[in-house]
């Protein structure tokens, strides 16, 4: 399921999907305006050696170094029950948020960020499409503003990690966009014909 803008699974730079969620800033530059974090944060986020220290320290260069965090195999996308990454263990999203719930008062803090990486190892295993991450990253949203709805003022912000490789000079580069979850469904479809065209 890998398109000709692959190789190794890193996506070119060039995507015309990527490109396009960037340019109608589905994905935007990720900088501290957007996740509230005087307070320090809770932050989600995949376990992988090769590029977890890049997006932490993205992260704590825009926010600060008041950070709760939480690593495991998927990151944000175990916190839905039915996302393919849970096939072994439907219990992972319930007890993971209980966690979250907790870190949040334990942090004192009302800002939660969850993010997601491409190329996902986990998501790979579970036979997702990159595009399939996305909409699972939207879905882990929307469930943690549900469970954790009930704690006042609390920020859910979704980030998506890019490893990219530049197909003319074949050098990688790393980056992390600001992911707008509630704009995604409504391109969804439209992105996944621009990446098949692509890879057609």
């Amino acid at each position: 399921r890998l398109c000709m803008n692959e190789v190794n699974g890193l996506i070119s730079y060039n995507n015309p999907a990527i490109k396009y969620l960037r340019a109608h800033e589905i994905l935007a530059t990720f900088d501290q305006d957007q996740v509230p974090s005087s307070n320090g944060l809770v932050f989600v986020g995949c376990a992988d050696k090769n590029r977890f220290h890049d997006l932490f320290l993205h992260i704590s260069t825009a926010c600060g170094d008041k950070i709760h965090t939480f690593s495991w195999h998927g990151g944000a996308l175990r916190l839905t029950r039915e996302s393919p990454t849970n096939r072994t263990s439907r219990v992972f999203a319930r007890l993971a948020l209980k966690e979250i719930e907790d870190a949040i008062e334990i942090a004192e803090t009302t800002t939660v960020v969850l993010t997601a990486h491409l190329p996902c190892t986990k998501a790979r295993l579970a036979n997702m499409h990159w595009t399939d991450v996305l909409t699972n990253l939207w879905e882990a949203k929307q469930h943690a503003k549900k469970v954790l709805g009930h704690q006042a003022n609390i920020k859910v912000v979704t980030l998506l990690h890019i490893h990219f490789y530049n197909p003319r000079t074949q050098e990688e580069r790393k980056r992390t966009y600001f992911f707008s979850a509630h704009r995604w469904m409504s391109v969804r479809d439209h992105v996944k014909k621009l990446d098949a065209e692509a890879s057609s």
